[in-house]
């Protein structure tokens, strides 16, 4: 009889050895995953995707986008681009200028989100960024002899996007990426003061022009903020965007949905993804581009 015992209690605790291993190899896995390559520089205002893969922790501003123009504007001064040109990458003033205030100039509007571009525009603003970032990091932080640090930024695909809204949650259990969408109080009654949403979108009551500053709330859990509601996401597949905005209805913003969008619009915004790469210095192109 001792001797059945005894085997029961090697085989339980062999079969809680291989357990317990097996869920620190798990771990370490998912810990190995979860975490970017040491050896790869991260992108400014950026958190890490997948593989060399970043995505922008907000939706860009207008304070981007001026900072774009600026730069344009230079150029033009210098005969290297038209003042034609500068026109095509400037937002529509239709869109822009509300009561006589042009919002993207604004100081008090600086950190809301671009809004009155299209998916050209944006492509535009993604090849400037690319060319600055990459000579500022390589300026600073020189790579190897021979080699260079492409910062290569794009609009993020659909899945890509998708992954970055989750914010490594279950979308079937948490269709906006967040465990929670009201800020519950305890400090006054719940009745007498309803809980603020946590995404922007559009409730019950009438909106007009209702961005919300890129940093407004709080992040999820990749520390991404305002992928749901604010501006829709413009997606590399051109006329699709993501995440809803101000003007949607709160299932309008679920992850899985899109929003067709034709024009620029009061509700379409983007976001970056940037690829890191170290290249070939004698094989990396780039037109010369003064930053200062």
């Amino acid at each position: 009889m001792m001797n059945v015992l005894n085997k029961q209690k090697k085989h339980i605790l062999a079969s809680a050895t291989y357990m317990f291993v097996l869920l620190i190899s798990t771990l370490s896995q998912a810990t190995a995953q979860s975490n970017p390559p040491q050896t790869l520089p991260v992108p400014p205002n950026t958190v890490w995707l997948q593989d060399s893969l970043f995505i922008d922790k907000t939706e860009m501003a207008n304070i981007h986008w001026a900072e774009y123009l600026q730069f344009i504007r230079k150029e033009v001064a210098q005969k290297r681009l038209t003042p034609a040109f500068y026109q095509t990458q400037t937002p529509d003033t239709n869109i822009t200028v509300i009561n006589g205030v042009n919002r993207l100039h604004h100081p008090a509007y600086r950190w809301q989100p671009v809004v009155g571009i299209g998916y050209e525009q944006a492509l535009r603003f993604c090849e400037w960024r690319s060319i600055v970032a990459s000579q500022v990091y390589n300026r600073a932080n020189p790579a190897p002899q021979g080699l260079y640090w492409q910062f290569t930024y794009r609009l993020p695909t659909i899945k890509e996007w998708e992954k970055a809204a989750a914010g490594e949650l279950d979308v079937s259990l948490y269709p906006y990426g967040l465990t929670r969408l009201f800020a519950i109080t305890t400090k006054k009654p719940v009745m007498m003061h309803p809980p603020a949403p946590l995404i922007n979108y559009r409730d019950h009551k009438t909106k007009l022009f209702a961005l919300k500053k890129v940093e407004s709330y709080a992040p999820n859990g990749l520390g991404i903020y305002q992928m749901i509601g604010n501006v829709a996401e413009m997606t590399a597949t051109k006329g699709i965007a993501k995440g809803g905005s101000w003007r949607h209805r709160k299932a309008a913003c679920k992850i899985r949905k899109s929003q067709r969008y034709f024009v620029p619009d009061n509700w379409v915004g983007f976001r970056c993804v940037c690829e890191v790469k170290l290249v070939d210095k004698a094989k990396h192109s780039t037109r010369e581009t003064e930053v200062k």
